[in-house]
């Protein structure tokens, strides 16, 4: 069974290999991707170490789950919204833990945040998401064009 904790500087080069690994990205260099994600989750201006990205890490200490949190400060008729932003969420899939995803998920959402959403899940993680209680904004998050001249559309986007 797996471990899930707050993300540390330390475990950004597993981290690294686990999504060159997940998403099939053999060409990304290794260092370069742990910087990366290093900046993104650690050495964001609006860091927050009580909304921290997550890790899994199996018995053997290896990283087996990771899921970035990326605070978003908003305000909503003038008073602070603490929100998150979730991504790169990702489990190995040769690990034998199988409830390492929830247990990543359920812990990203149970954090002090009013609000946590994210912009680029599967179809599997959104039914997780879905499972926790979240819901699909599906119209909101599409973008909607009406070419009334289809021609100089074309132009424009090619």
């Amino acid at each position: 069974m797996s471990t899930v904790r707050p993300c540390e500087r330390d475990d950004l080069p597993g981290v690294a290999q686990l999504y060159i690994k997940s998403f099939n990205k053999p060409s990304i260099a290794g260092s370069t991707l742990a910087n990366y994600l290093g900046d993104l989750h650690l050495g964001n201006p609006w860091y927050d170490p009580q909304n921290p990205s997550l890790v899994a890490e199996a018995l053997d200490r290896r990283i087996v789950g990771f899921i970035g949190s990326v605070p978003m400060p908003l305000r909503l008729c003038g008073r602070p919204v603490r929100s998150v932003v979730g991504g790169n969420f990702m489990v190995d899939r040769d690990n034998k833990d199988p409830l390492v995803a929830a247990r990543l998920l359920k812990s990203f959402l149970g954090g002090p945040h009013d609000l946590a959403l994210t912009d680029t899940a599967s179809s599997v993680a959104v039914k997780m998401w879905e499972g926790f209680g979240g819901e699909l904004a599906r119209y909101q998050s599409m973008r909607w064009v009406l070419p009334l001249m289809p021609l100089s559309l074309g132009v424009w986007f090619g």
